[in-house]
């Protein structure tokens, strides 16, 4: 049997088509990538499959079969979810409880889709499945907060593998992870214990091509030839370090309770200069970048702007100094409020500049620069993508004229195309204000993009 049959599926929020006329089949055990750009239609498609659309989002033509049922009836979502598909979204750390253990998350899976299970059989699947997604039988004492980007995706999927469905559904699994990881999660995926079909959803073309039986192509909500894809990495960004540096650390110590994130870690950023600070998810690259924008204090360590030391949180921090260093951060979904539209978010931050006798850019110059249509400034985060959100994101530290940017994973959700803009804009920035950028990622492509990187591991900054 089919385990997905689509036929000329149409999808429209107003009067806009967000998925146009698509036909798409899904076999057993097969697995199949969705590529395309940001806000081409590739999640809508892959919440039809669950019969799940967001407020203001209607099917207005075809239909939609999984696993024979129809997912949009009250009964075929009953049959489907949680038992014979499972779906991981995009902002994994999202649905974990902050409040309970790994253990208690995977141990709720099990209890609510298979209840038949012993508590010792319960405890096995959780030891069998944390296995096979590369993550260690410590973490089942962690919570949440406690967990990398990667780590909390990987404690996701491992929550979607637990009740062995039939379908699984990834939308971006390697957006948070390392290069490494993404190939340790594509073969987890591609030799599982339990046949399934699978239908991912990812920027990541090597990632794509190493793990699906076939890639279909996404763009303005159909399926069409994929195109060729850019020659990467480009020239090196021009270095601009001035005598007297941007930001300085110095012999920064980090820990999370008893364990050393980063020991003595020190590095000055000159004026203009963009800094790749690369590392594996869970390397502590996160909590490194949270420290130098004020929201995480250090055990120990100094942090001056332009040769003047500074309080290590923005709450302390006078004057100017205060917007001196903006941060971008991975979970794009958490750092926008989901009430608010987008022309209201960077409203709050071109004031925040005004106040300190600073020039912001306008609204329509600050979407034009990452590459985001007009009218997305009337949206509100639920009606964006992941990689628009992140953009809007972007584009909000960039309002408020920071002389710093800390970019915690900002190309992560983004498709190759579109992270080859958003880096040449920040570029571009960079020349024109003297703007000095510190690039947080695990993707040696990125950081192959900055002046010049240094590599966190073991506690260490190299």
């Amino acid at each position: 049997m089919t385990i997905v049959e689509i036929d000329e599926l149409s999808v429209h929020a107003a009067d806009r088509p967000i998925v146009d006329s698509v036909t798409l089949r899904v076999g057993p055990a097969e697995i199949v990538g969705l590529s395309g750009p940001s806000g081409a239609g590739k999640t809508t498609l892959l919440h039809t499959m669950i019969g799940r659309l967001t407020p203001g989002v209607r099917q207005t033509a075809g239909t939609v079969r999984v696993c024979g049922a129809d997912p949009f009836s009250s009964e075929g979502r009953r049959a489907l979810r949680g038992l014979q598909v499972t779906y991981l979204p995009q902002d994994a750390a999202g649905a974990l409880n902050p409040a309970h253990r790994v253990r208690w998350h995977l141990d709720q899976v099990l209890r609510r889709t298979r209840p038949a299970l012993s508590r010792t059989h319960r405890a096995e699947e959780i030891d069998r499945v944390l296995d096979s997604v590369r993550l260690p039988p410590r973490l089942l004492r962690s919570r949440p907060a406690e967990l990398s980007g990667g780590q909390a995706q990987r404690v996701a999927l491992a929550a979607a593998l637990l009740p062995r469905p039939r379908l699984l559904l990834l939308d971006e699994p390697t957006s948070n992870v390392g290069a490494a990881t993404a190939r340790e999660l594509a073969t987890v995926l591609g030799t599982a214990i339990d046949p399934m079909s699978i239908v991912v959803v990812s920027h990541d073309a090597d990632f794509l091509t190493g793990l699906a039986h076939r890639v279909e192509h996404v763009s303005d909500g159909r399926i069409v030839p994929a195109p060729r894809r850019r020659c990467r990495p480009q020239e090196r960004a021009p270095s601009r370090r001035d005598t007297v540096a941007a930001l300085t650390a110095n012999e920064i110590t980090i820990a999370y309770g008893s364990r050393e994130l980063l020991v003595d870690g020190s590095f000055s950023v000159g004026r203009g200069e963009c800094l790749a600070i690369r590392g594996e998810s869970g390397a502590g690259k996160s909590s490194l970048a949270r420290c130098l924008a004020g929201l995480q204090r250090p055990r120990s360590g100094v942090l001056a702007l332009d040769g003047r030391p500074i309080p290590w949180p923005v709450t302390a921090r006078q004057g100017s100094a205060r917007i001196a260093v903006s941060y971008v951060e991975q979970d794009s979904q958490a750092a926008l409020a989901p009430w608010e539209r987008v022309s209201r978010t960077l409203h709050r931050a071109r004031v925040a500049a005004l106040r300190h006798g600073l020039s912001p850019m306008e609204e329509p110059d600050l979407l034009a620069a990452v590459g985001l249509p007009p009218d997305v400034a009337e949206r509100t985060p639920g009606q964006l993508s992941g990689g628009q959100r992140q953009r809007v994101n972007l584009i909000r530290a960039l309002a408020s004229c920071p002389e710093v940017l800390i970019c915690d994973e900002v190309t992560a959700s983004l498709d190759e195309a579109t992270e080859a803009h958003v880096l040449d804009t920040l570029d571009g920035i960079r020349a024109r204000l003297g703007l000095t950028v510190v690039l947080i990622t695990h993707s040696d492509r990125v950081a192959a993009h900055a002046s010049r990187s240094l590599h966190l591991a073991e506690s260490r900054l190299t």
